[in-house]
């Protein structure tokens, strides 16, 4: 036998008025995708789309137990890892690069960076270099080209991840002069004083 619950005018009105308001903020949300995507496209020319995994074996601060016991970092360890890594790769390059990252955590817990790098194009050997500077101490760097016909593709992709429950995203370098959405333009101006 079930039993059939009878609602109240005043319930159905407060359950409408829930409904009503989860659709909004799934539009909401719908649209704020639309509009990332683009925006992070423009933000730079990207050379790569890049995912940067840990690798437990290689974890320096947690060697004493089994791999089942080491504990992944937290989400402001990673931020830090992720900023040397960034800064490593910049001074191994000797030129300026920017990224936008957006960290994501698996079921198991262990962070990990899906992100866009510009970095004026790498040759086979630097290719090499940007991979091993995260393998020595973290784990493994995957690297996809970035097709120039369609970066907004890799940055809807990229950009899908902000909108997880423990996202955390990474903007680093110098970005486009453009106004970011809602947002006056700013001019970039170089700090350095130039010789009299």
């Amino acid at each position: 036998m079930h039993k059939h619950r009878l609602l109240d005018g005043r319930t159905l009105w407060r359950l409408s008025q829930q409904e009503e308001s989860t659709r909004d903020v799934v539009l909401a949300i719908s649209q704020a995708k639309q509009a990332l995507a683009p925006w992070v496209a423009q933000l730079r020319m990207w050379d790569l789309y890049a995912t940067f995994t840990y690798d437990p074996a290689r974890v320096s601060w947690n060697h004493q137990g089994s791999l089942d016991f080491i504990r992944p970092p937290t989400n402001p360890a990673t931020r830090r890892h992720m900023t040397t890594y960034l800064r490593d790769l910049q001074d191994e390059l000797g030129r300026e690069i920017g990224a936008f990252c957006a960290l994501e955590t698996t079921k198991r817990g262990w962070p990990h960076w899906h992100g866009l790098v510009a970095c004026g194009g790498l040759d086979s050997a630097e290719f090499a270099s940007a991979s091993r500077l995260w393998f020595e101490n973290r784990g493994y760097a995957k690297f996809t080209r970035v097709d120039a016909q369609d970066p907004t593709a890799v940055a809807t992709y990229v950009s899908k991840y902000i909108f997880k429950d423990d996202c955390d995203v990474l903007l680093w370098g110098r970005l486009a002069g453009k106004a970011q959405p809602g947002q006056l333009h700013l001019p970039f101006t170089s700090q350095r004083k130039e010789d009299p």
